[in-house]
Order: structure tokens, then C-alpha cells, then sequence
């Protein structure tokens, strides 16, 4: 065990962990301050200027063979007024994405995308609004940094271990 932490941080294995582990969490963390209070932001009228959705199929495989699974996504951008100054934005919600909707039903409310649109704005920061005021996730990024920071533990324990029993040789040498 201690050969194979060895040649990792030889590597760079082990400083790899700890940049993937620093960036997912900082990534995380920007984000999650950005919209954090998203759900009480104030409400203004919003009139959608452009939106569309896409959608590809990717090659999966599995143990029963290959096939495709298909990759869809959209995007929104509109504008809205505060103060009495038009901006725009193009965040559907705080997790990204196109026009807000419900799994299985559709967009939400059912009405065509070209009508009056409520967006939620960042009080300090009235530049920065989303169309479903729902807080941020970003679950993924706090999974990568977990996973990362379990060798990046091991590293510490071991080294610190190791650093710990040269100072306690160290300082019996000197008795």
C-alpha cells in the first residue's frame, strides 16, 4: 500500500486528486454563492428573446451489446427590466438550461414561449436573473470532490505519519 502512494505521488497521481478535488469543490462553491437566496429573489416581467432545444444520440454500451441513448438540452436568453434599465440573461434556472419545465408535463406555465415570462433577479446584482427560481444542485461536483479527497486523506494520514515519527527520531537522537 504504501509503495503503490508512493509511486502515485511520484506520478503526480496524488497532486492530480488534489487539483480535482480543489477545482469540483471551488466550482461547487462559486456557483452555489452566486444563486444562493435564488428562491426570495425579487419577481419582475420578462419577455423571452430566443430559445431552442437540442437533442443527439451518443453510443452507449452494456454487457447485453451497443446501443444509443439520446442527449437533449436547451437554451433561453431574456431580457427584463429593473430600475427602469433593461438587461438580459440567459440562465433558465440556477442549475443552467433552457425554458423551466416539469418532467413528464411540459413547459411550465402552458403558454407559448413568446407571452410575458416572470424572472427572479439577485437584489445586489440585478444583471444576473433566472426564468425558475429553484436553488442550486450542482450535486456532481460535490461527488467528484468527495471522491478526490479520499486518497487526498490517505496522503495527508501517511504523510504526516511519516513526519511525525522523523521529528520523534529526530528528537531522540538528541536525548
Amino acid at each position: 500500500m504504501f509503495k503503490f502512494l508512493r509511486k502515485l505521488d511520484g506520478l503526480l497521481g496524488v497532486p492530480i486528486f488534489y487539483g480535482v478535488m480543489l477545482l469540483s469543490f471551488g466550482w461547487w462553491f462559486f456557483h452555489w454563492q452566486k444563486f444562493r437566496g435564488v428562491e426570495n429573489w425579487p419577481e419582475v416581467e420578462a419577455k423571452i428573446l430566443e430559445h431552442d432545444s437540442y437533442s443527439f444520440s451518443v453510443p452507449s454500451a452494456s454487457y447485453t451489446g451497443t446501443s444509443t441513448r439520446s442527449v437533449s438540452g436547451s437554451y433561453v436568453t431574456f431580457e427584463y427590466v429593473v430600475e427602469g434599465k433593461v438587461y438580459q440573461s440567459s440562465y433558465g434556472s440556477s442549475n443552467g438550461g433552457g425554458l423551466p419545465h416539469r418532467p413528464f408535463i411540459g413547459e411550465i406555465p402552458d403558454r407559448p414561449w413568446n407571452e410575458s415570462w416572470d424572472a427572479y433577479y439577485k437584489p445586489g446584482e440585478p444583471g444576473l436573473a433566472v426564468l425558475s427560481p429553484v436553488p442550486y444542485k450542482g450535486g456532481i461536483f460535490l461527488v467528484i470532490a468527495a471522491v478526490c479527497a479520499i486518497p487526498v486523506l490517505v496522503h495527508l494520514c501517511f504523510f504526516m505519519a511519516e513526519k511525525i515519527g522523523e521529528f520523534r527520531g529526530g528528537v531522540a537522537k538528541e536525548r
